[in-house]
């Protein structure tokens, strides 16, 4: 399941790199990442969280984020700057040349909100699988953290201090 989850996610750095022609105002690309694209990273990140106590053996698989996370921060700024606050165009964010050429529809002021909050989501859950395994290291299989004693045969010890 979880390879099922991680590979969902992998829709993510398609969704941020979005780019049309916008001849006569198209916005295909960015509809199509934003109500195609971004539920499915959704869905994957959603199933990742859910079963993150199986998250560290997959983690092999959220390296390709690594692109990700460079997508995002060099394409959002630009959407977020002239589409979410100035309230341009989604083709703005592509090319500034369509400044006040088309009208914008209210959906595209959400694009970079969307692709940022899932660019977190998935940059957290991709820290958390090199985290947990860390982490996990620390403990032996067993559960039991290693006893600091010397001696192990007390018999007056507890059972479960052995």
């Amino acid at each position: 399941m979880n390879t099922l989850a991680w590979i969902l996610t992998y829709a993510l750095p398609l969704a941020i790199i979005a780019c049309g022609t916008v001849t006569q105002g198209d916005d295909g690309p960015w509809r199509f990442s934003l109500f195609i694209l971004a539920p499915l990273v959704a869905i994957g990140a959603a199933i990742l969280w859910v079963r993150r106590s199986d998250i560290r053996r997959l983690r092999w698989m959220s390296v390709i984020h690594i692109v990700t996370l460079i997508a995002a921060v060099r394409v959002l700024p630009e959407y977020w700057s002239r589409v979410t606050i100035a309230g341009d165009h989604i083709g703005t964010g592509f090319n500034r040349d369509y400044v006040g050429a088309f009208h914008p529809e209210k959906w595209h002021s959400w694009w970079a909100p969307t692709m940022t909050g899932l660019s977190m989501a998935i940059a957290a859950l991709v820290i958390y699988a090199f985290i947990q395994r860390k982490a996990e290291q620390a403990v032996p299989s067993d559960g039991h953290k290693p006893s600091s004693s010397a001696s192990t045969t007390d018999p007056t010890a507890p059972a479960d201090a052995h």
